[in-house]
């Protein structure tokens, strides 16, 4: 740090008052955001001990997005309306569930913790189907797309122009030929490779496409501390589709040094397509600005006869909660026979970790996969860092 000298000029002291009176700003600001304890300590010794690089990390790095609001829903007046809807749930939820299996009333906890922390609309008709790879999912998308009438809602983490993204490109734009309202997000980090070329044959072919927090200068920005990994489709109000793969070729060939690429997607028909483009809508006014008026026309759908209870979350800066790391918790702590976990990119926080051992030390059977190889050497050496824990 700096320190006062004799022999400094005028303008050297100055300069490291200045500094110390910010180093003290910037930990007293982290002290009142009520961090994890272990978070706030992290940051206050980054700041302490790299003199100036320290605070340049953690404006850039260590902004707590939620507390900040950066997301704004005003203008959205029909998805409040369906944030209230779920808060009436709530309060009816011991009713509705009377004349239910002993195994969902031992979820209601779940369900009305969804209620409260992400306003989670329950909806009872759906179908789920299970895409276990690429050679699954992109089939099915396709099928979708093909059969859409009025309007395609798709947001991606990632769109590359190879060969998988260069035929979806054809696909909507020939959708939009024909008359189909095409909205696209995409992150403008995971999408870096889209170039100005690519987007501008999109838009001439009339479809509306935004990127996410657009970010010119990677390295010189806060905005690539966090990104939208969502993958949603919506088609028409009747089928979505919601998981773990982006649009790159990748997802469906493989990896050529990682090999093939393992990852999970799901098709939903029924009530709960309205809920996850009720996702998309939000993002798109984040993004584009634009008040839908006819919102309720986007949030149709068509009932089928299946009975499966389901309840979409959606987590970011936008909530007050961190809602889906809670369900997670809620889920692990309150287990009574199994745990089966599988993620990519296995990085528990202090709470999640302890569910897990308190749980096994429990006689709970808890399994955990994850890959053997990533695409993230960084997630990689993370992940086995619990592995002698676990």
């Amino acid at each position: 740090m700096f320190i006062f000298d004799p022999g400094m000029t005028d303008i050297q002291g100055l300069l490291s008052l200045l500094y110390i009176l910010t180093v003290v700003f910037v930990c007293l600001m982290i002290i009142f955001e009520n961090r994890n304890p272990l978070k706030t300590l992290s940051w206050i010794l980054v700041i302490l001990l790299v003199p100036i690089a320290g605070i340049v990390i953690y404006i850039f790095f260590g902004q707590n997005y939620r507390k900040q609001k950066i997301f704004s829903r005003k203008g959205l007046y029909d998805l409040e309306q369906l944030s209230d809807y779920a808060a009436r749930q709530s309060v009816s939820l011991p009713g509705y569930l009377a004349n239910e299996t002993d195994a969902v009333k031992s979820k209601e906890h779940l369900i009305r913790l969804m209620f409260n922390n992400n306003r989670s609309v329950l909806t009872t008709y759906n179908k789920v189907d299970l895409l276990v790879d690429g050679e699954q999912t992109f089939p099915a998308m396709r099928q979708a797309i093909e059969e859409a009438r009025e309007f395609v809602h798709l947001e991606f983490y990632r769109i590359e122009p190879d060969m998988l993204g260069t035929e979806f490109k054809e696909l909507l734009q020939k959708k939009a030929a024909e008359g189909v309202r095409v909205r696209v997000i995409f992150d403008d980090v995971g999408s870096w490779n889209l170039k100005n070329n690519y987007l501008r044959e999109v838009r001439n072919a009339g479809i509306e496409i935004y990127p996410f927090m657009p970010v010119r200068f990677p390295l010189l920005t806060n905005k690539i501390n966090y990104r939208n990994h969502r993958k949603i489709v919506v088609v028409d109000g009747v089928t979505g589709f919601v998981g773990g793969l982006n649009i790159a070729d990748k997802y469906l060939q493989g990896h050529k040094e990682l090999g093939p690429w393992r990852d999970t997607h799901l098709k939903v028909t029924g009530e709960s397509v309205a809920t996850l483009n009720s996702v998309f809508l939000a993002d798109w006014y984040f993004v584009s600005g634009e008040s839908i008026t006819n919102i309720e026309s986007y949030l149709k759908c068509q009932r089928v006869n299946n009975r499966c209870l389901m309840q979409v979350a959606s987590g970011g800066p936008d909530s007050d909660w961190a809602n889906i790391m809670q369900v997670y918790f809620s889920a692990i702590a309150t287990a009574k026979k199994s745990i089966y976990l599988s993620s990519p990119y296995f990085s528990p926080d202090e709470s999640i970790l302890t569910a897990l051992l308190t749980a096994s030390l429990s006689g709970v059977d808890v399994k955990i996969i994850f890959p053997h190889h990533s695409d993230s050497a960084v997630a990689n050496w993370n992940t086995r860092s619990y592995i002698s824990e676990l």
